[in-house]
């Protein structure tokens, strides 16, 4: 996730082909000077990916199926406090995570939560370490998006809406030292629009009442803009999913979606056929937006984990050749019943769109998915039909895994079912992914392997790493 920003739409399912994972090398890794020693695990179940600041740690997380903010102290696991929290109306499909800003010394969290004093919902600024602070009321606003830094790194950005002009969307900024909403004029996305990645957005105006755009902004001001098909093609849009990868010179590349399927019922019961073989990714001029190379058929693999394997000077991500879904509609969802895919990986060369190498991957079926292993720069290892082969990602030669291997796993969580701002009704939302060990068929095991450790969590300091395990944190420390 390092560089690529992820995310797709309730909609429309990430496509999910293969599962990818890396070794650092193709033999057995030799024998590690260091151990792993935990020094606490505690019960937690997370949404997203935990933020380390000094001595805390805060997250989302759920507590009976309801969103929450919470903080944790780094040395113990003690929970320091929680406060209830509430969606944005962006799209369930973003994956949920909390937004951090230091001001002088101090580290503060922005979230959105109801207030039964209003019928609209509130945004709380707290200190991480203390929580919200009970005499602060709730600045009353519609969140369009959720809270994330402004780009000086000082306050929080918003977009949304404020009760007293509630039919203008507008970009607000919050000073954390000194709480309130303002009206950011140099720093924002354009009304009616949504960030995709960086500085990349995307307007939310579909046919027949207009034309969806993808462009640039640059401190508050559109630097280009173009129709979203002009660049991915007929029947794309953002709603079906999007990645973008970090930019390398001047060239930023990001993949977008069509969605070409066909509609049928039988007994009564509807259900639709998707060709999967129109993923594009594209090479921008990130200064025009011009198109400067463009490969058809690529898809993700599914995960980000594995797009960390991409360097500065090439992207490894996929290419299905053949491809078909099969989905049913069940109570308002599109829910997988059937896939088949032919695929490829291939390295992509970041400024010229370049085919740098391929290597076929085979033809695959069903629903459910392999095993998804946390990755290096270096290799990558991919489980296709009970099959798990190590690729190098300098060459594309496969070499087969040790079934006996100590890796890292990474497990997706179970989407959690929230109300999106402004509705009733319940949207799974993409809530992200933990990591355990495991062999090289992605069972789990017990044992730890201490070279994996760094790759799987998130730096402490001190080396400690903190592994954001199924149903819980723990904290490790390299020995």
């Amino acid at each position: 996730m390092k560089h690529l920003a992820l995310a797709a739409t309730a909609v429309a399912a990430v496509l999910t082909l293969i599962a990818g994972c890396a070794s650092p090398t193709p033999a057995t890794p030799s024998a590690p000077t260091k151990q792993v020693h935990q020094l606490w695990k505690i019960s937690a179940s997370l949404v997203g990916t935990p933020t380390i600041v000094d001595d805390t740690i805060v997250s989302y997380a759920q507590a009976s199926h309801q969103l929450v903010v919470a903080a944790w102290n780094l040395a113990d696991g003690k929970l320091l406090w929680s406060a209830d929290a509430t969606t944005s109306s962006e799209a369930p499909g973003i994956e949920l995570g909390v937004t951090t800003v230091t001001v002088k010394e101090k580290t503060f969290v922005a979230f959105l939560t109801k207030w039964t004093n209003n019928t609209w919902p509130g945004l709380v600024v707290a200190d991480i370490r203390t929580g919200p602070r009970k005499k602060d009321a709730p600045l009353v606003m519609w969140a369009s998006s959720t809270p994330r830094a402004c780009s000086d790194g000082n306050a929080f950005c918003v977009l949304g809406y404020r009760p007293f002009a509630p039919r203008k969307q507008l970009n607000l900024r919050i000073d954390p030292l000194a709480p309130a909403l303002k009206t950011e004029r140099s720093d924002g996305l354009p009304p009616n629009s949504r960030l995709l990645g960086y500085d990349i957005f995307a307007t939310e105006t579909r046919p027949p009442h207009g034309v969806e755009h993808l462009g640039r902004v640059q401190h508050g001001k559109i630097t280009w803009q173009r129709p979203y098909t002009d660049v991915y093609g007929k029947a794309s849009s953002s709603d079906y999913g999007w990645a973008w990868r970090d930019t390398d010179g001047d060239i930023i590349a990001g993949i977008g979606y069509p969605e070409l399927c066909t509609f049928t019922t039988k007994a009564g019961e509807k259900f639709k056929t998707c060709d999967d073989t129109h993923g594009r990714m594209v090479g921008l001029n990130h200064d025009t937006g011009a198109t400067v190379w463009t490969v058809d058929g690529v898809d993700t693999c599914p995960s980000a984990s594995m797009l960390d394997a991409t360097s500065e000077d090439r992207i490894i991500i996929c290419r299905n050749t053949e491809g078909s879904s099969t989905y049913r509609l069940e109570d308002g969802w599109w829910e997988l019943q059937s896939r088949t895919r032919r695929a490829e990986l291939i390295a992509i060369k970041h400024q010229t769109g370049e085919i740098l190498w391929h290597t076929d991957l085979g033809t695959f079926t069903g629903t459910s998915e392999d095993a998804d292993f946390v990755s290096s720069g270096d290799h990558l290892l991919l489980k296709i039909n009970d099959t798990t082969n190590i690729y190098d990602l300098a060459t594309g030669e496969a070499t087969p895994a040790d079934a006996s291997a100590k890796l890292m796993c990474v497990r997706e969580r179970s989407p959690l079912r929230l109300q999106r701002l402004g509705e009733k009704r319940r949207y799974e939302y993409n809530i992200g992914t933990d990591v355990e060990p495991c062999d090289g068929r992605g069972r789990t095991i017990a044992d730890t392997a201490v070279e994996w450790v760094p790759e799987a969590g998130i730096d402490a300091g001190d080396d400690r790493w903190l592994l954001p395990t199924p149903g819980s944190m723990t904290l490790v420390e390299l020995t």
